[in-house]
């Protein structure tokens, strides 16, 4: 027997007549990779997290334009996107563990709302609540890294 006989058959192809290309069979290499359910769900439950820690900072921003509900419009939009938030929340809550869930959702959203304090409003910050920040992130993305179920 000679080492070629060993090697695997290249994929056949064939020439699809609606625009004369040629492309490969259907080879258990070309096939596209599928995502089991459980898998979709968890990466679903992320997109919701990032949705509802950016209502959240949204209605918190909004909270602030209204000056205490003094300008009661911008507080209206600000109770809309607070309800919009949990909303979006509740299914991601179905699919990750509760803690590690809120746990981002506050982290994220704190450190957004503080840097749209800094850049939208003006505030200012010492050393160590910004340290303190940091590590709220850190914790943050931690739990993100570290979350399997």
């Amino acid at each position: 027997m000679r080492a070629s006989d060993h090697q695997p058959a290249p994929p056949t192809r064939h020439v699809d007549p609606e625009n004369g290309s040629c492309k490969p069979d259907d080879h258990p290499q070309n096939l596209p990779i599928e995502v089991n359910e459980k898998e979709q769900a968890k990466m679903n439950a992320w997109i919701l997290i990032g949705l509802a820690i950016f209502l959240e900072v949204m209605g918190t921003f909004l909270l602030k334009l209204s000056e205490g509900f003094e300008k009661w419009h911008w507080g209206v939009v600000s109770i809309i996107c607070y309800t919009a938030c949990f909303w979006v929340l509740a299914p991601a809550l179905k699919v990750l563990p509760v803690g590690v869930v809120y746990a981002i959702w506050a982290g994220v959203g704190i450190v957004a709302a503080t840097l749209i304090g800094i850049f939208a409003f003006d505030e200012k910050l010492g050393a160590i609540q910004y340290a303190c920040i940091a590590m709220v992130m850190i914790g943050a993305v931690g739990l993100r890294l570290t979350t399997t179920s």
